[in-house]
């Protein structure tokens, strides 16, 4: 009679598709379609944005009591509410409670940055080309916006990555 010691038993993870993070539920493995598509469906958020933007920015500039900084401003407002909210459901599909309000606070936050980084150089542009018109403003705004829309893109995925509340476990029914 021979006796064997117990055998421990584990089971491996699948080698493809998405693994699970540390209590956040699963994630997708950069290399995947989706996550791929994430990015081309950020870029064409983003040219839709910035179409808004300049809309209002026109619609805006009809109103000669309105200058190119106020103009400035409420176009970023309007576009920046309705470009994070797009990210969140269309880009990032992120479908918890809290994701909302996160997009809008890190969208929010990098524009706030991001209309820093503009004002100041719409600002140098109008001091050095005061005859550029509105046009040489919004393309100057729209270069500046698209090097922060890529930090923008970074800064959202991580957020709605993180889940409802990052670092905590979801609550259990």
């Amino acid at each position: 009679m021979s006796i064997q010691a117990p055998v421990a038993t584990t089971t491996s993870a699948p080698t493809s598709g998405p693994t699970p993070g540390p209590a956040r539920g699963p994630r997708q493995h950069p290399t995947t379609p989706r996550a791929r598509g994430a990015g081309w469906r950020f870029g064409a958020i983003g040219v839709a944005s910035s179409v808004l933007y300049g809309l209002v920015v026109g619609a805006l500039g009809l109103a000669p009591a309105v200058s190119a900084q106020a103009a400035h401003l409420v176009a970023t407002a309007v576009s920046t509410v309705t470009g994070s909210a797009l990210h969140r459901g269309f880009t990032f599909r992120a479908t918890h409670a809290a994701s909302w309000r996160r997009s809008q606070v890190a969208g929010g936050g990098t524009a706030l940055l991001g209309m820093g980084m503009s004002t100041m150089a719409l600002t140098l542009w109008q001091h050095a080309m005061p005859h550029s018109g509105r046009l040489g403003n919004v393309v100057l705004v729209y270069a500046v916006n698209g090097l922060m829309g890529l930090v923008n893109f970074f800064v959202m995925r991580r957020v709605l990555r993180a889940g409802p509340a990052a670092g905590r476990e979801p609550a259990r029914a």
